[in-house]
């Protein structure tokens, strides 16, 4: 129930959304990004996750998981994490090589990324 009534005060651009997010207790914080991965991971997997861009809660969503003793669950959500960004980390190498012979900047860092680079090794 609490889950739902904080959907309509995350409005807004995505970073927005997670500025938003990010100005609420601990306890809503891990409230919010745990349910993220819940409702996107029984949906559709990880990919779902990534793609609706719902992982950018999901350093937050590891120390929610960790925080109600789920450890379980938080290293289900560390190793997609670390997949997810060893697979970004392959693309990126190959279009290096075509940002190169073309010229152009084909990468986009990920909102997650961006965030919580110190904690990615600064990927």
């Amino acid at each position: 129930m609490v889950y739902f009534a904080l959907i309509p005060r995350v409005a807004g651009t995505v970073d927005e959304q997670y500025a938003t997010t990010k100005s609420w207790t601990k306890g809503l914080q891990m409230l919010w990004a745990t349910q993220l991965v819940d409702d996107e991971v029984n949906n559709g997997g990880f990919n779902q996750y990534f793609f609706n861009r719902s992982g950018q809660w999901a350093m937050e969503a590891i120390e929610g998981f960790r925080l109600i003793g789920v450890v379980e669950r938080a290293e289900i959500v560390k190793a997609a994490v670390d997949q997810f960004f060893a697979s970004r980390r392959q693309r990126q190498s190959h279009r290096r090589c075509i940002r190169a012979s073309l010229g152009r900047n084909l990468l986009h860092a990920a909102p997650i990324h961006v965030r919580h680079a110190k904690d990615f090794g600064g990927l």
